[in-house]
Formats: structure tokens, sequence, C-alpha cells
């Protein structure tokens, strides 16, 4: 068999692998491994980003992703911008700045980087809203909850806000209406945060949020309704449980004033 020949076995089996892996998560979307194997089918893109994020943040996380993530990110961190068309370009510069939050890089360095990936956002017809939307979204989400980090102080808030949601709904449905156990959720926000956590958590916000009031207040031209639909979509799911959380943690003084500082009144 030719170099040729194997190569083109090799990606039909590998989108064959792709939507067996696609089909499972679809199935079962708390399983954190089953989106490990599709990041590792995918090429370097927002996509293989976001699914290593979710492989790392959702019910059942994948940790193994983590030292994946980094392998991807290390030599992407790197590079500089690739000779290639705008809407390529657009994409590599949120892949660069995803990497470099999560390598940690410095200040001045995220800053250049952010900048770079959100004035594609507002150039017509650079960044693509329909085909790389929810994956700028999940990506986005992801950073914001440290890629799966026990001492994310967003992360426990929602871990907190998700045990009291499930444990008023036993209750509710209970029929012998005995008492819920308590909630083995960490109480309080987690100790020692690190001004290291906290200033990539707020470099994670800012680019989350951005891309959200970009993507609703876009002209005709930047991205469609239609485009951006499905991006706007995930977004609001979020910002319903980040209201949740805000609600449920007034019972414990120390998530909710790590909720409201990492948060303000005028942002959500």
């Amino acid at each position: 068999m030719s170099m040729e020949e194997e190569r083109e076995a090799h990606a039909q089996w590998g989108c064959v692998a792709a939507s067996w892996y696609t089909k499972a998560s679809d199935r079962h979307p708390q399983i954190g491994r089953l989106y490990h194997h599709l990041a590792n089918l995918e090429r370097p893109s927002l996509r293989k980003f976001a699914c290593y994020g979710k492989s790392l943040t959702c019910v059942v996380p994948f940790p193994d992703a983590r030292d994946s993530l980094r392998t991807l990110c290390i030599p992407i961190a790197g590079v500089a911008q690739p000779a290639c068309s705008l809407e390529l370009l657009s994409e590599a510069s949120f892949c660069k700045l995803h990497a470099l939050i999560f390598l940690a890089a410095p200040e001045l360095e995220l800053a250049q980087a952010s900048n770079t990936a959100m004035s594609f956002l507002q150039q017509p017809g650079a960044f693509s809203w329909r085909n790389c939307g929810v994956s700028l979204a999940v990506a986005n989400i992801s950073a914001l909850l440290g890629n799966g980090s026990d001492t994310n102080s967003l992360r426990v808030a929602l871990d907190f806000t998700i045990q009291r949601i499930n444990e008023q709904t036993m209750l509710l449905h209970s029929t012998t209406h005995h008492v819920v156990p308590p909630s083995k959720i960490r109480a309080g926000a987690p100790e020692a945060k690190s001004e290291e956590n906290w200033r990539l958590l707020q470099v994670s916000k800012r680019m989350t949020l951005n891309a959200l009031y970009t993507a609703m207040r876009c002209p005709s031209g930047i991205a469609t309704f239609q485009d951006s639909l499905a991006f706007v979509g995930v977004m609001f799911c979020f910002i319903h449980i980040l209201c949740l959380a805000k609600r449920e943690t007034q019972i414990d003084p120390e998530l909710s004033m790590s909720l409201c500082l990492l948060f303000g009144p005028d942002e959500i």
C-alpha cells in the first residue's frame, strides 16, 4: 500500500471513530473520557480546545485530559500568527489565547493575545460564528472554570449550586418526606486562592463577556442573527446557571462574596 493510500485509510477510520464518539457523547454527555477521545481526533482548532475543556469540566471529568491539553498548548503558544485566510487567522488567535491562559502566561503576553483575538470579532467576516461559535463559547466557559481545577472559585460555586438544586428536587419528590442528607460539596470558597489564579480568571472573564457583548450587538455584516444564535444560546444557558448560583450561594457568605467579586451586578 502506498503512503497516500495509508493516509487516506487513516483519515477515513478517523472519521468513523469521531462519528462513534460523537454518538456516544450525545448519549452520555456526563462522561469526560468520551470528549477526550473526540479531542484527540480533532486537528488543532477551537473545537479541539472545547472538547478537552468539556472532558475536564463535565459531571465525570477525565483528569488525564489536562496532560493532553498541555501538549496541545505548548506549541500553539510559541508560534507566530500563521499566514492563512482571515477566518483561519481569527480562529488561530483564539486558540493561542486559550493556550496562553492554560499555561499561565505573563500578563503582558496575555493582554496582547487578548487584544488581537478580540479585534478579529470586530472585523466583518473575520470570525465564523456559524462554524466556530459554539466551540468558542464552550472553550471560554471551560477557561472560566479553570479547565477543571479544584481550586477554581467559580467551579466550587457552581458545584455547590447544582448540589443544592439536586437536594431541593429530591426533597420535593420524596414520598417519605425524610430529611435530605447534607451536601458533600465543600462549603465555602476555596482556600488560598492565589493571585495567579485570580489573574487568569479575570482574563477568562473579560474574554468570555467581550465575545458575548460583540455577538449581541454586532451590526449586519459582522455576524447575522442566525450565525451567532448557537453561540448566544450556549452563553445564555451559562448566564442562567450563574444567576442561580448567585441565589443559592447566599446561604454561604464566603462563596457568595467570591461570586460577587468575580461577577458584579452590572455584568450579569
